[in-house]
């Protein structure tokens, strides 16, 4: 799990109104169209279709999947590098809003194998929950997304917590946020049992050793990177995208 992942919500309306005139413009020093034909002959798997993704764009960008993403993003950065640095809201306005990202090994391995691996095999009564659990896939449900945070955010809350050197102020905002999200019941045991896990050496500890090390370090500064993500998705329904950076 090594680079960086960002994770992208979705503007249909710019994507139709800026994205789908600007990848189909063939003015470009490279077309998109040339650096599709460019990436299918440098690899042997995930070839894509430049067709396929026009017409996706055009009628409903969430039928665009992991890879047509990622190719979208190869010719943007290939092609718009000055436009990128010199306008900030230059993937926003396209339609493509990053809504944060994950840097470190660690950070990866906390909010995808923790985060799933927690609600998986501690929270056995999801379908008591109002949503279905998939795995995260890429694309991922947003539904999904806010469940593995809101179930890390209560494994952080309750590890940041146990300090008993807090300010009382800070305290009482951490408190008020764990009774809000305790409110659902099945999560909140299920979080106490993974975060008990994770505090008494066995087989999962020593294979995750250094991971669970940094999360029960740096609690409070991924709980706050992943509210902030949550924050940012607050009013949004659809599918969330990944981006892989190497």
């Amino acid at each position: 799990m090594s680079g960086r992942i960002e994770f992208y919500k979705i503007d249909k309306l710019k994507i139709e109104t800026n994205l789908f005139p600007l990848i189909k413009d063939s003015s470009f020093l490279e077309s998109f169209k040339e650096l599709v034909f460019s990436y299918n002959l440098d690899t042997e798997y995930f070839k894509v279709s430049y067709d396929d993704i026009i017409e996706k764009i055009r009628s409903n960008f969430f039928r665009i999947n992991h890879t047509e993403f990622e190719v979208i993003f190869r010719w943007i950065f290939k092609c718009h590098g000055e436009e990128l640095e010199r306008d900030v809201n230059f993937l926003d306005n396209l339609g493509l809003i990053e809504i944060g990202d994950l840097h470190s090994r660690e950070e990866k391995i906390i909010f995808y194998c923790f985060g799933e691996y927690g609600i998986n095999d501690f929270d056995d009564k999801l379908e008591k929950i109002n949503t279905s659990w998939n795995d995260l896939n890429t694309p991922s449900y947003s539904n999904d997304f806010k469940l593995v945070i809101d179930f890390l955010s209560l494994v952080l809350l309750k590890n940041i917590l146990r300090n008993e050197e807090l300010e009382a102020d800070y305290e009482n905002e951490l408190k008020e946020m764990l009774v809000d999200l305790s409110k659902n019941e099945n999560m909140y045991f299920s979080s106490i049992k993974f975060l008990e896990n994770i505090l008494n050496k066995n087989d999962f500890t020593n294979l995750y050793n250094e991971d669970i090390t940094y999360m029960l370090e740096c609690s409070e500064s991924y709980l706050w990177k992943i509210r902030s993500m949550k924050e940012n998705i607050k009013s949004y329904n659809d599918l969330i995208y990944r981006l892989d950076l190497f």
